[in-house]
């Protein structure tokens, strides 16, 4: 795990520096964001209100034809794809799919 070098030298500062660090982490546990990503493909997708989704997330080879095996596969499932957000940086994508189904421990090993 890697955190953001920052100059915060008062303790005001390093704790609301803490308090942001950790926000972003659970952020990433419970939703799958990765805002503010580096070095990584950034991504967002606000959660569904309702909760009646599930969300899958998905890290890809960022080439043609990836997109459209990731959906095939809900597709075979018979799962509606409600919403979904991708990013790419260099050779790596990042997707967040939320279904309208939980996907099945099939689905999940593919």
């Amino acid at each position: 795990l890697m955190t953001p070098h920052v100059g915060g030298s008062t303790e005001e500062a390093q704790a609301k520096i803490g308090e942001e660090v950790a926000s972003a982490l659970l952020k990433c546990i419970n939703e799958g964001s990765t805002h503010g990503a580096v070095n990584f493909p950034e991504v967002d997708m606000k959660m569904d209100s309702t909760a009646k989704t599930h969300r899958v997330l998905c890290i890809h080879d960022n080439k043609p034809g990836v997109m459209s095996s990731i959906n095939n596969v809900f597709t075979e499932a018979k799962a509606n794809i409600c919403q979904q957000f991708l990013n790419t940086k260099g050779d790596v994508g990042y997707v967040i799919i939320d279904l309208n189904t939980e996907a099945s421990a099939e689905v999940k090993k593919k």
